[in-house]
């Protein structure tokens, strides 16, 4: 049971504003948490013995680093460094769609000077990619 109440902490989201140069918080964080199994069993032992029968589990609770008080400038984020646009005309509608999925999973990344970006963590799971053909 308690891998399926465990949570991953995921980092806040933020586009940059060209008009205030500030970010904008566009998704908020969440705080990521797992079982404690060693503090729950001891705290169902204890209010068992005390008659009790509705006990919480215990869990440790981990933040993202990045919450929705994160300022870039703090982080050294003080203007939109390249913006780019792709075009993908004559594609599938299987690339298509893998490539406006993915492209919402990023939106909104926030990858702070010196950090690395990796783009399986950002995609995640990626089962749910249409198997592309090849050319």
């Amino acid at each position: 049971m308690a891998p399926s109440l465990s949570q991953q902490p995921v980092n806040a989201r933020f586009t940059f504003n060209d008009d205030t140069h500030k970010l904008d918080l566009i998704q908020h964080a969440v705080i990521g948490r797992e079982v404690n199994i060693d503090a729950s069993i001891q705290s169902i032992n204890q209010k068992l013995s005390q008659g009790e029968h509705n006990i919480p589990l215990e869990f440790t609770t981990h933040p993202p680093a990045r919450r929705r008080q994160c300022d870039g400038e703090q982080l050294g984020i003080t203007e939109l460094c390249t913006p780019t646009t792709s075009y993908f005309r004559g594609s599938s509608a299987a690339r298509v769609q893998n490539i406006t999925t993915a492209a919402a999973r990023f939106h909104g990344l926030l990858i702070a000077p010196g950090e690395t970006f990796s783009m399986a963590n950002a995609l995640g799971d990626i089962s749910w990619i249409m198997a592309m053909p090849r050319r």
